[in-house]
Parts: C-alpha cells; sequence; structure tokens
C-alpha cells in the first residue's frame, strides 16, 4: 500500500466542505470530532482534511504542528478506510476540539479509534448483494 498523502486524496474545494457539514455524519472521541459522507461514485475515492481551529490556538506554528501530526498518522494509517473502499467515495474532515496540546501518541490513539469507527460505519452502510 502506498504510503503517501497526494493532492488528490485532500479535500480542497468550498463545495465539498459545506456537503461535508451540510449532510454528513459526525464522530466524536475525546479531543478530536470526524465529519464524514458517504457518496456514490463510480470512481470510489477517498478525501481527507484536518482542522484547528484559530480560536482554539492562537499560533500558526501550534495550528500547524498539530495539523502535520494528524496527517502522518493518517498518512501511516489509511490503509485501514482503503481496504474497505468498494463502490463508495468517503469524504472526511478531522477537527481538533481542545485548547490544550497533545502529543503523537495521543493523538495516534484518538484519530485511529475514528478511523476505525469510520471504517465500521462504511462497511455497515454498503448495500448488501444477494
Amino acid at each position: 500500500m502506498d504510503a503517501s498523502f497526494p493532492k488528490k486524496e485532500r479535500l480542497c474545494k468550498k463545495k465539498e466542505f459545506d456537503l461535508i457539514f451540510t449532510k454528513g455524519k459526525a464522530l466524536h472521541y475525546s479531543f478530536l470530532k470526524a465529519q464524514y459522507l458517504f457518496i456514490n461514485s463510480e470512481k470510489p475515492e477517498i478525501k481527507v482534511a484536518f482542522t484547528v481551529p484559530a480560536k482554539k490556538h492562537k499560533k500558526a506554528v501550534k495550528r500547524n504542528y498539530l495539523k502535520r501530526i494528524m496527517r502522518e498518522i493518517y498518512r501511516k494509517n489509511k490503509y485501514l478506510l482503503h481496504q474497505s473502499l468498494s463502490e463508495q467515495s468517503i469524504y472526511i474532515t478531522f477537527v481538533f476540539l481542545t485548547n490544550e496540546m497533545v502529543t503523537y501518541k495521543q493523538m495516534e490513539s484518538v484519530l485511529l479509534v475514528l478511523l476505525q469507527q469510520i471504517q465500521e460505519k462504511y462497511t455497515n452502510h454498503l448495500p448488501t448483494l444477494p
């Protein structure tokens, strides 16, 4: 499995963000919130974004550090979602919710739990074939 995080796997368009935040579902675990949306498409793909609100962390250095950690953990563990990918695309945004800084290990444990929960929801959401 390729462990890169190319541009085509990133959520960039405002329309995609609006779609996730209006029609998507949310999962909360500890200091992270995951908004996700399953979309029917001919070419299934996973698109992800990571956000840290400026209201929670005033300094851009801290926001960028937290986003960098989240991207790295996702990049190393994205195979969890790619294994079950079939006929639906997945759009996900991870939002950091707390004011405190967290370590790599703390972030990894929380992000992995959310990835596994999204993967379970995805496999349960797929239509079963007769």
